[in-house]
């Protein structure tokens, strides 16, 4: 059977070592016999893969795909850091961009009714200038679609939501919203969301 065959050969390597071990002293004997044992593991869980159905790692391929897949998409998160977390599984920077809190006055007064008169209009320009980084980076290349990329249970993120449509209006654009539980795992909600697209 292949799988105690795998475990002897395991066992093997175990004991060279750990008659090595006091001294550290590995023959190149016993240094090929390792790799030999090594190589039938290999091929050993290379067959039990393919008699159980398991396919080797198809990870590049997708993430390939993955980027033709995203390269007419225009992705709209809230935080900066979330911006970062895209940029560090393989976004092109120049398509994400983060609003950085609501792009309405009116949800900012949702999100704090208390608001000064001061702080609101300092808001407001930080929403004045969102709207002019989207204006220029729609118009620096076509996009087949927006993407708002939500956190569940993100009050912020809810707001933006409710946006979707004045996005569309400004942008003429599509836009979609995709929730995810978590920023933690987005590349596989990710891969999953696009590629069954």
């Amino acid at each position: 059977m292949l799988i105690n065959e795998a475990i002897d050969l395991l066992i093997d390597i175990r004991n060279i070592l750990r008659q090595a071990l006091p001294n550290q002293d590995i023959s190149e004997e016993n240094l090929q016999e390792i790799h030999n044992n090594l190589r039938k593991i290999y091929q050993i869980i290379k067959e039990l893969n393919e008699k159980f159905g398991f396919r080797p790692n198809d990870r590049p391929e997708k993430i390939r795909n993955f980027k033709e897949i995203i390269k007419d998409l225009f992705f709209i998160v809230n935080s900066s850091k979330n911006r970062k977390k895209l940029i560090n599984i393989g976004f092109n920077p120049t398509q994400v961009l983060t609003t950085g809190g609501p792009i309405t006055p009116n949800d900012i007064k949702t999100l704090n009714p208390n608001i000064s008169e001061s702080v609101l209009s300092q808001i407001q320009d930080k929403i004045r200038i969102f709207w002019k980084n989207l204006e220029s980076k729609l118009r620096q290349r076509k996009y087949d679609k927006i993407i708002l990329l939500l956190e569940k249970g993100n009050i912020a993120d809810e707001l933006l939501l409710k946006r979707k449509d004045k996005l569309e209006e400004n942008t003429s654009i599509p836009v979609e919203a995709l929730i995810i539980s978590s920023f933690d795992h987005i590349e596989n909600q990710l891969l999953t969301f696009l590629t069954v697209k």
